[in-house]
């Protein structure tokens, strides 16, 4: 009688382990191929018209909605689903090869084109991979090892992203050598493509096929979950709020760019420190995260506001050259978007029912993304119209209003 139980542990260590090597690998390839951070120096080289910069965040945003909206009717009636996950993971590291191809060889009409269709695919890879592996990692990992999980994936992501650029500027001197942003995106490739190779080992149990249903009675069904479950639509609440923290980072590298001329050849700094800080988030707010991790979205928000206020203070202070104070700031909205993160996953882990919570996960992705693409728009026209401190200025008040929300969410069950 007790082999049976033994064997079931040795599944759960077994998918424990492989999530924790995917999520780092993801977590590496996400960084050095961010569409916040790196892919605006990739449209750069492009040599691209500048005022369709401001498409690169929203292009993203509508493949994720998009790609949500299409791929939750196949993940309800599929039974294994991290094949999803793994093709997904696979495609991602086609188009990143495909983005260095166009920068390479097309002309600069032509790669500009192709840019932004690369970017709202990576959206839509990145949506199908947010629904699928979180939904896969609730059905595979005991609920009480979860908050412990996505903490060591974060802090092992960071370490690799450091080790990984460490590397690249021993190979490459020049700080600001063009080829280093393709090379970011390269490796970034490669490591997506070892990720979906471990994903392929999780252990899943085939669930029961359910009937294909229609786009439609996805949405209605959606929205019911939103008005009947209070749980849920406090969540949601949130999560439109926190938005301030998931889109603060290209108004940030807007304003340091404003403040630096040498800001465009900072890139290997800034991904450094997003990369410590990542390395640092599993530590910090790991023992928070086992607690209750409302707890956490009320750090994130103080973390986050501090961020900007350094920020805003910043052009107060004698400069150097280099924006290392610029990295504390990109440090600290690293972290706190870990925070929100781990948190999101966490809480939704524990609180929603296993046979639902595709919907929930979908739903809350799906109404996030298409919020993202309205309040980055409201920002941008701000930031253009005025001043981009200004922009700056709504997103810290915004994110300390989340955090005084958070208190009112429904706590979640303790595993």
């Amino acid at each position: 009688m007790p082999a049976e139980p033994n064997r079931q542990e040795q599944g759960d260590g077994a998918n424990v382990r492989l999530f924790v090597v995917y999520g780092s690998l993801a977590e590496v390839a996400s960084r050095l191929a961010s569409p916040q951070v790196v892919m605006p120096w990739i449209y750069t080289l492009i040599g691209g018209p500048l005022f369709l910069f401001g498409l690169l965040v929203p292009s993203v945003r509508l493949g994720n909605i998009a790609a949500q909206l299409a791929a939750l009717p196949i993940l309800e009636a599929t039974q294994v689903r991290k094949w999803i996950t793994v093709a997904a993971s696979l495609t991602m590291a086609a188009l990143l090869a495909l983005v260095c191809v166009a920068v390479l060889e097309l002309p600069t009409a032509l790669a500009t084109a192709f840019f932004f269709l690369c970017t709202l695919c990576f959206g839509g890879c990145n949506g199908v991979i947010q629904l699928t592996s979180q939904d896969v990692m609730a059905k595979t990992v005991p609920l009480g090892r979860i908050a412990t999980l996505v903490s060591v994936q974060s802090s092992l992501g960071g370490a690799l992203t450091l080790a990984l650029t460490a590397s690249l500027m021993l190979i490459d001197h020049d700080p600001q050598s063009a080829h280093r942003h393709l090379l970011l995106i390269v490796v970034a490739a490669g490591v997506w493509i070892a990720a979906a190779l471990t994903f392929s080992f999780v252990k899943e149990q085939p669930d029961k096929v359910v009937t294909k249903p229609s786009l439609w009675q996805q949405a209605r069904r959606g929205m019911k979950l939103v008005r009947r479950v209070r749980w849920f639509r406090r969540y949601i609440i949130a999560r439109m709020l926190f938005l301030s923290v998931g889109l603060a980072t290209p108004f940030y590298s807007i304003h340091a760019a404003t403040l630096y001329q040498g800001a465009a050849h900072s890139l290997t700094i800034f991904v450094i420190a997003v990369g410590v800080a990542n390395m640092l988030s599993g530590l910090v707010w790991r023992r928070v995260l086992d607690r209750d991790p409302r707890y956490v979205l009320v750090l994130v928000s103080a973390v986050a506001a501090a961020a900007g206020a350094l920020a805003i203070s910043e052009g107060k202070v004698p400069r150097t050259n280099i924006p290392y104070l610029y990295a504390v700031v990109l440090f600290l909205l690293a972290l706190s978007e870990q925070g929100l993160t781990q948190s999101s996953k966490t809480y939704v882990a524990l609180i929603a029912p296993s046979r639902e919570r595709p919907m929930y996960l979908a739903v809350n992705n799906i109404l996030l993304s298409t919020l993202a693409v309205g309040v980055s728009g409201i920002l941008g026209a701000v930031a253009h119209m005025t001043h981009i401190v200004w922009a700056l200025c709504i997103l810290v008040a915004v994110t300390l209003i989340a955090g005084v929300n958070a208190l009112f969410m429904e706590p979640a069950p303790r595993p």
